[in-house]
């Protein structure tokens, strides 16, 4: 008779496996964690950051990752604050009067060259008074806005190139432009202020450069462009973009500033020289 104990295991002995199976030993993968991500501040906070701390905000900029805010609200801004320099500026009277003068001036010169017969310079400065008004304004403050955005890309390119053929390093190019960007904001203190002492002392170019001691400014005359060149707002981005180019590259902050204002030099000089001179002021 064959008893059955229900409730007891039933052991076999008879098989013995010595190595077990190698999934018994194995301990679960685990799922890799991604790398944190760098904290970033506020966009409010690096824009002001860019006038007290530029160095600390550069540096955010290269760790964290890309953001468009960093160029585009910059870039609006100065869009805007050209829009309504152009349309204020050009609405004083003396200053209308000093437009129509300087271009009487520049028609003159180019008769007494016998470039074109007095006849035709008084039917084009004839036509140029009907555009004195809101066509005037219009135009410049299309001008302002292209130039807002236009300079971020220039800047940004600029450093890319540099970083690149100087320094042997390869840098993110919308992060240049980002830099480039926050640093727009010095040009656009410098375009209210610009505004403010064109409004108070009745000039066209009143900004903050050598050509502010000019009597009168002559767009007849390289020279007093080569003077209105010169100005604070630009020597003072110049050396911010260095200071980003610095923290990008890892050079020093006055090499790197070096080979901006080469930049703004030769840049300044080809405009000058090619007739085009009011884009450096």
């Amino acid at each position: 008779m064959v008893r059955i104990h229900v409730g007891q295991p039933i052991i076999h002995n008879n098989f013995h496996s010595p190595n077990p199976p190698d999934c018994m030993d194995q301990t679960p993968p685990t799922a890799a964690v991604p790398p944190p991500v760098p904290e970033s501040t506020s966009l409010v906070s690096r824009m002001v950051n860019t006038f007290a701390a530029p160095g600390e905000v550069f540096e955010e900029v290269q760790r964290t990752p890309n953001q468009s805010t960093n160029w585009i609200v910059p870039a609006i801004l100065a869009a805007v604050v050209g829009v309504i320099a152009t349309v204020l500026i050009l609405s004083q009277p003396t200053i209308k009067r000093q437009i129509r003068e300087q271009q009487e001036k520049a028609f003159q010169q180019q008769v007494n060259d016998g470039k074109m017969t007095q006849q035709d310079a008084d039917k084009i400065l004839e036509g140029m008074e009907k555009f004195m008004g809101p066509m005037m304004m219009v135009f410049g403050s299309a001008t302002a806005v292209a130039m807002a955005f236009g300079r971020v890309f220039l800047w940004g390119l600029v450093m890319w190139l540099i970083a690149r053929w100087v320094f042997k390093t390869q840098i993110p190019y919308l992060k240049a432009v980002g830099v480039a960007g926050l640093v727009t904001l010095i040009m656009t203190l410098g375009g209210i202020v610009q505004l403010l002492l064109g409004m108070i002392l009745g000039k066209m170019m009143a900004g903050v450069s050598l050509a502010l001691f000019l009597k009168e400014f002559e767009f007849t005359n390289k020279v007093h462009f080569l003077l209105g060149a010169v100005n604070l707002f630009k020597l003072w981005a110049m050396a911010l973009l260095g200071l980003g180019l610095a923290r990008f590259t890892g050079s020093s902050w006055a090499k790197s500033t070096l080979f901006m204002l080469i930049y703004w030099a030769v840049f300044s000089l080809i405009l000058i020289g090619i007739g085009l001179g009011q884009f450096t002021l």
